[in-house]
């Protein structure tokens, strides 16, 4: 099976996908062109933020054409919700495929939109917080919104809060995990790429109806005979 992904971020999502594909799908191993995709491959490519070019994503399309004598089993777009909110994000998406979609037609492919950002997912990991918060910034954090108790994609912005949901949550996240001793940041992103880590948010996804971005992507990995 060959997986291809084309995702928004420039930094963290090219990491924490590569780490995470072997985890969801045991024996798929990363190639770092599209040329080298055999069997059980996966080819990951950033569109370099939001909003994503629309002749990178052509381009990309495109090779899949050129390139036809090496199948693709699916094909993901992901990326972030933000400030669009999911459906706005998803259909500004599909706009952008619109002009190539005759090319795309031989390929099975599903737009994955992080609610509010890939961040929000890291949050859905109960274990990362401790039980008696040590630093205030971050009891500030809980006492806005805990993301123990409640949704992580659905943490609102506190009133006069200048920055965007991503930046938000990702500040949110980075203040959880120093308190708990850990690191966090776009350029590394450290214990988010591990095993157990992905394990404390599947079953989270799995068990409540929290992180309901995180399950449509889950369950898209399932339908292509991943272990999640």
């Amino acid at each position: 099976m060959n997986l291809y992904f084309i995702v928004e971020g420039r930094r963290t999502e090219k990491r924490v996908y590569k780490s995470w594909i072997p985890i969801i799908f045991p024996g798929l191993e990363p190639v770092n062109k599209f040329s080298d995709l055999g069997g059980n491959h996966f080819y990951i490519i950033s569109s370099e933020g939001y909003p994503p070019c629309e002749q990178f994503i052509a381009d990309a399309v495109k090779e899949l054409e050129l390139n036809s004598q090496i199948t693709i089993d699916h094909l993901f777009f992901c990326f972030d919700a933000d400030e669009e909110g999911t459906d706005v994000r998803r259909e500004s998406i599909e706009k952008i495929l619109a002009p190539v979609q005759q090319l795309l037609t031989p390929v099975h492919y599903s737009i994955i939109v992080q609610n509010r950002c890939i961040e929000s997912w890291f949050l859905g990991n109960q274990k990362i917080f401790t039980q008696s918060p040590a630093a205030s910034d971050f009891l500030a954090c809980l006492e806005h919104y805990s993301v123990l108790d409640n949704d992580p994609e659905l943490l609102e912005k506190p009133d006069g809060y200048q920055g965007t949901y991503a930046n938000c949550h990702s500040i949110y996240l980075i203040k959880a995990m120093k308190n708990s001793g850990l690191r966090y940041s776009k350029t590394n992103p450290g214990a988010v790429q591990q095993d157990h880590f992905l394990q404390e948010i599947i079953k989270r996804a799995r068990a409540t109806d929290h992180l309901q971005s995180m399950k449509f992507f889950l369950d898209v990995c399932c339908r292509l005979g991943a272990k999640c």
